[in-house]
């Protein structure tokens, strides 16, 4: 696991992260509804931070300093993570 955890997928690269990278053992799909009465700012606002928070995650660092984090992967590094 120290070898996974250490390699890391570039977020700012020619070809979008996840598509041309080798599978990972495991994956998440999310989706999310935006709240009646928001606009195009507030989702470009939503899809901005989600975007700095995907680049470092895949950096391996941390993100939540509000508290809000379980801590549950913070040793973990980048582990190859990719956000598509």
């Amino acid at each position: 696991l120290t070898r996974l955890g250490a390699r890391r997928a570039m977020f700012h690269v020619k070809h979008q992260p996840g598509i041309t990278t080798p599978l990972q053992a495991k994956g998440h799909l999310l989706a999310f509804d935006l709240l009646a009465g928001k606009g195009r700012r507030e989702a470009a606002n939503l899809l901005r931070r989600w975007s700095e928070t995907a680049e470092r995650l895949m950096a391996g660092e941390t993100v939540a300093a509000d508290g809000h984090d379980t801590g549950i992967a913070l040793d973990a590094g980048p582990a190859s993570l990719t956000v598509t």
